[in-house]
């Protein structure tokens, strides 16, 4: 075999194992991200990826998170995970969505931490 057809053997190979990496990838996530994407930063997905949303994930629909960034997430529901037979504990999952909800932002700070953050409404 010649260096070229070893070259060309190498770059179809690398190609068919990068697809299967990304696409496995891909079916592993457990969100959506709706909208900002033009805000979502490497740092942004590594710290929101290390956090553990099941405690906010709900059984039936999608949960919305909204970040100071502008980048609002959808969680997928419990149902969805199962049908992409995706784990997550089950343990920790709401029936239903809190009715506070709409005042919840989330902030990523410095350090790659997840802040959750009220927002006061006066009547």
């Amino acid at each position: 075999m010649n260096k070229f057809s070893a070259l060309i053997f190498l770059l179809i190979f690398s190609a068919i194992g990068f697809s299967q990496s990304s696409s496995s990838k891909l079916v592993e996530k457990k969100y959506v991200i709706s909208k900002g994407l033009q805000n979502v930063t490497e740092f942004f997905l590594t710290s929101f990826e290390k956090a553990d949303w099941d405690r906010y994930r709900l059984k039936e629909d999608r949960r919305v998170l909204n970040f100071d960034n502008d980048i609002v997430i959808e969680l997928l529901s419990a149902e969805e995970l199962i049908e992409r037979n995706i784990s997550y504990d089950e343990r920790k999952i709401q029936s239903k969505q809190n009715q506070f909800d709409d005042n919840t932002l989330f902030v990523i700070n410095s350090n790659g931490h997840i802040i959750e953050q009220k927002k006061s409404v006066s009547k």
